[in-house]
């Protein structure tokens, strides 16, 4: 077993097993911005959930696990989640989300009321209002330092979540309608959860939980 030090500090170790390198993170500095490792979860199938009026809902299968390397670095935390709500004005009036754990991230203004809040809106596909054969999506992205730097490193679960307006069934990856329509108006398709971490040369305030 081979290893590569500068000044006594192990850098570097070749894997006897595996016969590659791998390196001692603790022992390594790098530059901020440099991406750590990515972490996703992508579904290609589709599925239905329920969902209760104005209530911050985790989405099931959008979720992913990441041990961060470093306990000051930030997540960069990436979505596409593409569904159509069974209520055709349901789009108004939501927003999706992201979940550190338990713990909902978003728009931090006080005194929310009874406003939807969240990271950002979805988008609709078609102009006019239709509950059945038009998905809608939403495509959120958010920076999240989940660690001060002071504190140990865990693993953390991140889930992406929406409040809407009024309870329902959520098709995911599919139109309400889900029929093999001859002149191509029903579409199905892929949503993704990622989970990236950057490094940082210095140590922050953790991430406040959403309003």
């Amino acid at each position: 077993m081979g290893t590569l030090q500068v000044g006594g500090t192990t850098l570097a170790t070749k894997n006897s097993s595996t016969g590659k390198v791998d390196l001692h993170d603790t022992n390594i500095s790098f530059p901020p911005g440099h991406i750590i490792q990515t972490q996703f979860t992508q579904v290609t199938t589709k599925s239905t959930q329920t969902y209760s009026a104005d209530t911050d809902t985790p989405i099931n299968v959008l979720q992913v696990n990441i041990t961060p390397h470093f306990n000051n670095s930030i997540i960069k935390l990436e979505c596409y989640f593409m569904l159509e709500y069974d209520g055709v004005n349901e789009m108004n009036g939501s927003v999706g989300f992201f979940y550190r754990n338990t713990t909902a991230l978003g728009n931090t203004d006080s005194l929310p009321g009874a406003r939807s809040i969240g990271v950002g809106t979805g988008q609709i596909q078609y102009y006019s209002s239709d509950a059945t054969s038009s998905p809608e999506n939403y495509n959120l992205t958010f920076f999240d330092r989940p660690n001060d730097g002071t504190n140990a490193i865990a693993q953390i679960t991140y889930k992406f979540g929406i409040v809407a307006d009024a309870g329902g069934t959520m098709y995911i990856n599919q139109a309400v309608n889900d029929s093999s329509d001859a002149n191509g108006y029903m579409e199905r398709g892929c949503s993704y959860i990622s989970a990236t971490e950057i490094a940082q040369s210095g140590n922050g305030t953790i991430t406040p939980a959403k309003a």
